[in-house]
Formats: structure tokens, sequence, C-alpha cells
């Protein structure tokens, strides 16, 4: 089974433990259950080509339930799902995708503490960091650091709790690393049937170029694979991201579609 099947294969399967499917013929709608803590996505169900029909009807849908025009997809699984979501208004990227096998991965000698999320944790700290790393975008340093979580920090705490629950579930496993008591870089990884995606790895602008990002995707490798996981993968937000993945031994194979409204 080649790599890129085995993504496409894992984004169909990741959603479904907190989302009922709906099906639009070539499309698949992901709907988030009350397990859920966000509001996943559309994507190509593998019955052929992407029809503008059942787009317009999954949008339709979408907007129908309050959630975010989202579609997703691998490159070329199946082809022109770029031409065609643009035709119909949605914002289009794409990201490298990377992956790597468990031998392929590369030692990585940190030198920060990072280490993985336990109860005792401030979670909803935690996750501001991707909040505040992610409207900073890039990987320039800058001089936004530990003072801005508490704006970013998520005051639901019927949200919060969910969270709780998913990440204790290991839907992510969340690794972090602390300097003077602030979070501030911070990912993880979801294993799925043998492949472990890893997502959401950010750093406060402060704290950037100190190899940070590149720790915490190391650690959530090592564990991934330590669990069992064959194949890990990402998507990194451009080339200059990708570089900081392939020194840790991941590979591009190929790209990931996104399209919202």
């Amino acid at each position: 089974m080649s790599e890129l099947v085995e993504v496409d294969r894992y984004c169909d399967a990741a959603p479904r433990s907190a989302a009922t499917v709906e099906e639009f013929g070539s499309l698949r709608l992901f709907v988030p259950t009350r397990q859920s803590y966000h509001p996943w996505y559309a994507r190509p169900s593998g019955k052929g080509p992407v029809s503008r029909g059942d787009l317009r009807a999954v949008l339709a849908r979408q907007r129908e339930l309050g959630l975010p025009l989202s579609l997703e997809w691998v490159v070329g699984r199946p082809d022109g799902v770029d031409e065609l979501a643009a035709s119909e208004g949605l914002t289009v990227q794409q990201h490298p995708l990377l992956v790597a096998k468990p031998d392929e991965l590369l030692l990585f000698a940190s030198v920060a503490e990072v280490r993985l999320v336990g109860p005792d944790d401030d979670l909803a700290r935690i996750e501001a960091v991707a909040a505040v790393g992610f409207a900073h975008a890039g990987t320039s340093v800058g001089p936004t650091g530990g003072e801005a979580l508490e704006e970013a920090t998520e005051r639901d705490q019927e949200q919060l709790a969910r969270r709780r629950a998913r990440t204790a579930r290991g839907f992510p496993t969340v690794a972090v690393v602390y300097v003077d008591g602030d979070p501030v870089a911070r990912g993880g990884h979801t294993l799925v049937d043998g492949v472990s995606e890893i997502t959401g790895v950010a750093t406060l602008p402060a704290y950037r170029r100190r190899g940070l990002g590149a720790a915490v995707t190391a650690l959530l490798a090592e564990d991934a694979v330590r669990r069992g996981a064959r194949l890990l993968w990402l998507s990194a937000a451009d080339d200059l991201v990708a570089r900081v993945y392939s020194r840790l031994g991941f590979r591009e194979v190929g790209a990931s579609g996104a399209a919202a409204g």
C-alpha cells in the first residue's frame, strides 16, 4: 500500500471517533458529535471525481449546521478538487505532506525539556500556545511571549472538558515545552490503525529559532512509534517549515489540500 493511500485512509478514519458521517456521493461530511471540540471537515469519499453538485450539497449542509465551510483532501486523490473548490468561491491552499517510517527517524538532541502532557497540566494554557503561535504565522522570532496566553486561553468550561477527555484518550497525545513556568511550545499526535498524524506544532514567537518545535515533534514521533505506529505523517505550513521536519527524518511525498469559505 502506498504511503499516500495510507494517509488518505487515516484522514477518513480519524474523525470517526467524534463525528457522524453523512454521504453526498463523491464527498463525505463529518459532523461533530458532543465528544468533539472542533468542527471537522468534508473530504472525497473515493467514489470517483468530486462533482460540483455534491460539493454544493455539502456546502449547503455545512451552512445549515452552522459549521465552517471546510474541505480537506490528499492532492491527487482524486484530481481536480482544487480547481472545483476554487470555482465555488472557496479559498484553496496546498501544503507539503511529509511522512516517516520508524527506521527513518533521526536522533534529535534537544536543548529544552519537552514532555508529554499529563492530567495535572493546565491544558487550556497549553492549547493557547497554538492559538497565539498560529495567529503569528511563520518561523520568525517576535516579541510575543507568555504574556499573550491569558487572552488566548479558552474560557468555555464545557469545551475544555471535551478537550481534556479527548486528550486523555490520545486524541491527540500532546507534548509541551515549559520555560519559567509558561508553556511556550506544543504539538500533538493521534494514532489510528498504525498511522499517526503530528499536528498543531506551534511555538510562541519570542521562543522561536531554538529548536523547540523540532523537540516537540521528535518526542511525539517517539511516542507514536512506542505505541505501534508504522507510519507518521504531517502537513507543513510551507517549504521552510518542511525543511525543519526533514532534519528529523521526514520526507516530502505529496501535498495536502484544504479549502475554506
